[in-house]
């Protein structure tokens, strides 16, 4: 009798253990989904605001008007990347949240070494400074696309 009631302590323990993991996995894919989802908004808004007051925000920093009416064609691209940079920001929090912290290394030399250096260098042969401005919103859709891949291999990984 006392071996059954062990087991069945050891069994009831174990389940337990298990739905709390289970609540803290959800609770953590919820956290990531609000929290990107508010990430892209904010991205979406500075976007916007960046898109519609460009010349005015640009204004506050320079006063000639050659160099105004350029950098305001300039920041409406850079402002692109702002989304992006919610979904990777929250992807690589994830990641660090669950200790991988190699995926979240893997998810930052890409956006700051391994895209972008050489993103600035192959622009510019093309399209000069446009060119150059414009590798920052391309390297995040990249960044971005990869960070939802590399999460959604790791989910998987974590249900099985």
């Amino acid at each position: 009798m006392k071996e059954y009631v062990h087991h069945f302590i050891i069994f009831t323990a174990h389940r337990i253990v298990i739905h709390k993991r289970q609540e803290q996995k959800k609770r953590l894919e919820n956290a990531v989904y609000v929290g990107g989802l508010f990430d892209v908004l904010i991205g979406v808004f500075f976007t916007a605001a960046f898109i519609m007051f460009r010349r005015a925000l640009v204004s506050f920093f320079l006063e000639e008007d050659q160099l105004i009416v350029q950098a305001a064609s300039f920041l409406w691209v850079i402002g692109l990347s702002a989304p992006m940079l919610g979904i990777t920001n929250i992807v690589t929090s994830y990641f660090q949240v669950l200790g991988k912290a190699f995926n979240s290394m893997i998810i930052t030399m890409l956006r700051n070494v391994i895209l972008f250096i050489p993103g600035v260098i192959v622009m510019n042969l093309f399209w000069k400074l446009p060119g150059v401005i414009a590798t920052q919103p391309v390297v995040e859709t990249i960044v971005a696309a990869m960070s939802i891949i590399l999460y959604v291999i790791n989910k998987r990984k974590v249900i099985e």
